[in-house]
């Protein structure tokens, strides 16, 4: 049977601590995918538009985009807004509506600097019921959102190259719990292409 393995050395207040989480379970599920690198610009017109995009961005009308930026109070907190629908294009801006309506955060200040990811759409298929062990890490700043059929279970807000992993058996409320996983969302939060990797271990019952 497939296992899996969270492994972990963290040094806080001077006190050192390793970790060890073991898992075995019935099933197993891995993706490893490119994120396509993301364009930098500026948040314009009442949160309608990006501007100051690069030529050749490469964004056209119907295309699903995330946008991603810095929270401007600590200039460190991950912030985005995600499923839009571009509009229109030029040569160095995009123009969006939320028909559907977008997810996340509300849109930040004219101004303020973005980086537009195209989003990415993966295949899965498991019961967050029956999870055992996940772990979701990306080598660049990235979003990942888990759905079910039509609603976001969970979202994570990716570092580069910073793991988030959730195990069983810990006292920690499963976050997908309630409903099957069939769909994941993700997009570039940087300006050069990167790695999504997720590895799912799940019972059987």
């Amino acid at each position: 049977m497939p296992t899996g393995q969270i492994a972990s050395t963290i040094s806080v207040g001077g006190v050192e601590f390793a970790s060890n989480i073991r898992r075995t379970a019935a099933g197993q599920v891995a993706h490893v995918v490119t994120l396509p690198a993301g364009f930098a610009g500026a948040m314009a017109a009442a949160g309608t538009q990006v501007t100051g995009l690069a030529v050749g961005h490469g964004f056209v009308t119907s295309n699903i985009v995330d946008i991603h930026w810095t929270h401007p109070a600590d200039g460190v907190t991950h912030k985005s807004r995600r499923g839009i629908v571009v509009d229109s294009s030029t040569a160095t801006s995009i123009t969006f509506n939320e028909t559907p309506a977008g997810t996340g955060d509300a849109y930040p200040a004219d101004a303020t600097a973005v980086i537009v990811g195209i989003q990415v759409s993966i295949d899965t298929d498991w019961d967050g019921d029956l999870l055992d062990m996940i772990a979701v890490k990306a080598t660049v700043r990235a979003m990942a959102v888990f759905f079910d059929a039509t609603v976001a279970l969970t979202a994570h807000y990716l570092a580069a190259n910073a793991a988030a992993s959730w195990a069983s058996g810990l006292g920690v409320t499963n976050p997908y719990a309630g409903n099957p996983v069939s769909t994941i969302y993700a997009s570039n939060g940087s300006i050069v292409a990167g790695t999504l990797s997720v590895g799912v271990l799940y019972r059987s019952a």
